[in-house]
């Protein structure tokens, strides 16, 4: 019996002996490699994605991020810009109020609008403020430049203390800051696309406009169904935009023809937003 016991005991060792170095292997097999990509180790991709066409907005610095997204297609990258880490700060600004949405940089500038609805033309070697503007409505986007200009939206809303209503996108001479022209359309907080010599935004209302971006003409409308909360894309003489029924709407980027609509995707919005998010901002 006692013998029976101990070659009991010692297979049962054995066992756990094995179940240790089977969790051991595993673990090794399931080990994480060095996740890179920080502002001392560089990320360095499989596959760089595809070079998209050079903005054609370059600052005095060379860099150049002319809207949201980088370019009309929003593809988010720049091939041009070769940073690597280590980084070090250069220069901070404070916005007095939160600072949703990313700048822009062209022409050796930095634009941006805080909640508050304030716009800044900032020098992008030290940021210091060039120019302001006060809109007296809420920033609920980023900037785009072209040919000079810079475009902004602005949207009425208590969120900010604005007593204001709709929406309004206006146009702004990007060395100066003296408004050019501005244009009242639904409540807004759409990042201006500019394409074809045109100013694209949607708003609330659901509606598309086309705006001539030298005379803030109307080119075209179009009304889609449900309110436009997010910023257009453009390829191929085509424009893409998702609203907040659901739906995805393929445009003629000429005439603002709808050329497809898909449905059932939920809201499409560019981000949630809290009844308090303007508490939230450092004042």
């Amino acid at each position: 019996m006692r013998r029976r016991g101990v070659i009991a005991a010692v297979a049962l060792v054995g066992v756990v002996v094995l179940g240790l170095g089977a969790a051991l292997l595993a673990l090794r097999h399931r080990r994480v490699a060095t996740v890179r990509g920080s502002t001392t180790v560089e990320y360095v991709p499989s596959a760089a994605p595809p070079a998209p066409a050079r903005s054609r907005t370059p600052s005095a610095s060379g860099l150049a991020w002319p809207t949201y997204g980088y370019d009309a297609e929003r593809v988010r990258f720049d091939p041009a810009v070769h940073l690597r880490p280590p980084f070090r700060r250069v220069w901070t600004f404070h916005g007095r109020a939160l600072l949703e949405f990313p700048p822009v940089v062209a022409y050796g500038r930095v634009y941006l609008a805080n909640v508050d609805g304030v716009m800044f033309g900032l020098d992008a070697r030290t940021g210091r403020v060039e120019w302001r503007y006060r809109s007296g409505m809420c920033g609920w986007a980023s900037p785009a430049v072209a040919d000079h200009l810079v475009f902004v939206t602005f949207i009425g809303s208590a969120e900010c203390g604005s007593h204001a209503a709709g929406g309004e996108v206006v146009a702004f001479d990007a060395t100066t800051g003296r408004m050019r022209w501005r244009r009242r359309l639904g409540p807004t907080e759409s990042s201006p696309l500019v394409a074809r010599g045109l100013v694209l935004v949607g708003d609330w209302d659901g509606r598309v406009w086309a705006l001539e971006a030298r005379t803030v003409r109307v080119r075209w409308t179009s009304e889609l169904a449900g309110a436009i909360k997010g910023s257009l894309a453009t390829g191929g003489g085509r424009l893409y935009i998702g609203t907040y029924g659901g739906e995805v709407a393929c445009l003629d980027a000429r005439s603002g023809r709808t050329l497809w609509t898909s449905g059932g995707h939920g809201p499409s919005t560019p981000r949630p937003r809290s009844p308090t998010a303007a508490s939230t901002s450092a004042r």
